[in-house]
């Protein structure tokens, strides 16, 4: 697929570009791998959000999110540090989840075959096979510096290093997605009705955007790389429930980006929630629409998850 932009180490290089929305855009070029841009917009966030935190006082570690009462130490078995009296519970006070299993299925990658399916049980075995580390499924480089299997499921050729972890907590009832910040990023694919919450990392074309929501219920974008980096926007509820981005003239947020389709990606705010689509929610875009995984993400659909090299379809099983 041709979804990812090229390499981050051109960060700060549009800063004095200037962007002319008046003219006719440009035909959109298929867009090039983001591996190693990634990597560094990651990192360029992790410090910029430890600099802000420090001024302000925050003890926010950096991995695993204490805000929730989940991981706060990367070393903790997710099966015992989670307290599931801190997320929400069904009715009968039993786990709101009842998620037993992912089926992993290998859309795209370079060190994998194409439909290649990997099944997950709640003990996080791989096809019938205990995981090296208990509880987790290790995602990352295929071999370590002495060639031995470093990884459950390899995704890439690259450094030796621990991409992203998988663990299943019987408390919540469904599995967690936590980046281990050694890779390229981990992404979650936007399609339709994705809620946003504050601090989320938007990635469309060659951009990266901060989204906040303040508490007068307005949706605050950031650019912080990209063609525009630093333009700060407010959409505001009260004038439209629907904004679009995208290279066409006609959209809220009209920029040049040969990564980003006309309509590239929609912030809706509907039943009191801001949600994101990808392009209109009608149909996909060019490139796609990706949400950086940050922080340790509960999975409660069906989604499409990126890390490394590898593209995977991933489907829950009750």
């Amino acid at each position: 697929m041709a979804f990812f932009a090229k390499c981050l180490s051109c960060l700060g290089k549009n800063e004095d570009r200037e962007v002319k929305t008046t003219e006719k855009p440009l035909p959109p070029k298929p867009q090039r791998d983001l591996s190693q841009r990634t990597a560094e917009r990651s990192e360029k966030y992790r410090e910029t959000t430890v600099l802000e935190e420090r001024k302000q006082g925050s003890q926010r570690p950096l991995q695993g999110i204490s805000t929730h009462g989940l991981r706060t130490n990367p070393n903790d078995d997710p099966l015992t540090s989670r307290r599931h009296n801190t997320v929400e519970l069904a009715e009968d006070n039993r786990p709101k989840y009842a998620i037993v299993g992912l089926d992993l299925r290998v859309v795209e990658s370079n060190i994998l075959q194409l439909g290649k399916l990997f099944a997950l049980d709640a003990t996080c075995a791989v096809n019938g096979e205990a995981s090296a580390k208990k509880g987790r499924v290790c995602f990352g480089s295929e071999l370590d510096a002495a060639a031995r299997t470093l990884n459950d499921i390899p995704v890439d050729k690259k450094e030796a290093a621990v991409f992203m972890e998988l663990s299943h907590d019987p408390g919540v009832g469904t599995f967690f997605v936590e980046d281990k910040g050694q890779g390229s990023g981990t992404f979650i694919k936007v399609v339709k009705d994705h809620k946003l919450t504050s601090d989320s990392i938007i990635v469309v074309g060659n951009s990266s955007i901060r989204v906040k929501k303040s508490a007068e219920g307005h949706l605050e974008l950031e650019f912080y790389d990209g063609p525009i980096k630093g333009t700060k926007k407010k959409l505001d509820p009260a004038t439209k429930s629907k904004f679009t981005l995208g290279r066409a003239n006609d959209c809220d947020i009209p920029f040049v980006d040969d990564g980003l389709s006309r309509v590239q990606t929609s912030f809706e705010f509907k039943e009191n929630e801001w949600v994101v689509h990808d392009s209109d929610g009608k149909k996909e875009s060019m490139n796609g629409t990706w949400m950086l995984v940050d922080r340790p993400i509960l999975l409660s659909k069906d989604i499409f998850l990126k890390v490394g090299s590898t593209l995977f379809e991933v489907k829950i099983k009750k």
